[in-house]
């Protein structure tokens, strides 16, 4: 099992609250979150956050994004990487972050940080703390069609299945929002299953005999 002490740097962040925009000018109403130590900032689409270094290499694919941004600019001594995605990514970030500065242990953070923690980690290269995270969410009680979103966003085909088979099993239809939430293969794979299960209920297999003739 690995140990969440590791995750620690030795400056945890310290997350402070923006002050209200003042400005209409995009560059100057960024909201701004600041941690203890900054040398890095990380600009999430529309969100910047000030992050020190060695807490932000942990991720291999953002320690890439610093490498080759002290190359273009080797005597910066503030440098900024961006990356961008959905709206989520901002608060993903922040959970991500705000994990680092508990300093308790995963086990007493919310499911949803967990998520977005498992999220970040897979998508910007963070094996410990994925594996971290998805540990503890195992043992959480996580509602079906959650796990299933899960799963597909973490890769975990276990999961998948696992959310294949509580659907194949329960006594309810499948409504249809979880249909589109399937797609297509899993809702075939569902059905299927609940098709032969009923099919087993109604016509059960017949007994066979095994019979031997008597030798004189």
């Amino acid at each position: 099992m690995l140990s969440y002490n590791a995750l620690i740097s030795s400056s945890p962040p310290n997350p402070q609250v923006p002050n209200a925009p003042t400005s209409t000018n995009p560059q100057e109403v960024l909201p701004s979150y600041d941690f203890v130590g900054t040398i890095i900032k990380l600009q999430v689409n529309d969100v910047v956050f000030r992050i020190p270094e060695p807490q932000i290499s942990k991720f291999a694919s953002l320690k890439k994004l610093v490498e080759d941004a002290r190359k273009a600019d080797p005597h910066n001594l503030t440098l900024t990487i961006t990356v961008r995605d959905t709206s989520e990514l901002a608060s993903d970030f922040l959970s991500t972050f705000s994990l680092f500065d508990t300093l308790v242990g995963l086990v007493d953070s919310s499911t949803e940080s967990l998520i977005s923690a498992a999220r970040i980690s897979t998508k910007y290269d963070y094996p410990k703390l994925r594996t971290l995270c998805i540990q503890e969410l195992e043992k959480r009680t996580i509602g079906t069609m959650d796990r299933l979103r899960i799963g597909r966003t973490l890769g975990l085909t276990s999961w998948e299945d696992r959310a294949c088979k509580e659907l194949s099993e329960r006594a309810e239809m499948i409504t249809r929002e979880e249909m589109l939430a399937l797609g297509v293969d899993a809702y075939f794979q569902v059905a299927s299953a609940r098709e032969k299960q009923l099919r087993d209920e109604r016509y059960p297999p017949k007994p066979t005999f095994n019979w031997r003739r008597d030798e004189d």
